[in-house]
């Protein structure tokens, strides 16, 4: 991750003091603990599914940060939700 990036994001969210925060990737994923930090409500729009069969370092931590750093998730279907949080939060909203 660019640390530089972070520090950005935190300048931006500081001039704009936004209502809400929306992700609108789960590639958006280290921004959503920094924004949440930050006391912004996060509503995360997941577009993507996990690789089939790919159970790596990085899809856990995608997975533990959809569960942790926001305050909503929303996904494109029940099979993609499933996919990343087993059902566990979220809604489903499709296109």
């Amino acid at each position: 991750i660019h640390f530089g990036l972070l520090g950005t994001i935190r300048q931006l969210l500081d001039r704009v003091r936004p209502d809400i925060v929306h992700l609108n990737s789960v590639t958006l994923a280290y921004c959503a603990p920094v924004v949440q930090q930050l006391g912004y409500p996060v509503v995360w729009h997941v577009r993507e599914e996990p690789v089939s069969g790919y159970t790596g370092l990085r899809t856990r931590f995608l997975r533990r940060t959809l569960m942790t750093a926001c305050d909503e998730a929303i996904f494109l279907s029940s099979p993609a939700r499933d996919a990343w949080v087993a059902g566990a939060r979220g809604v489903v909203m499709p296109n």
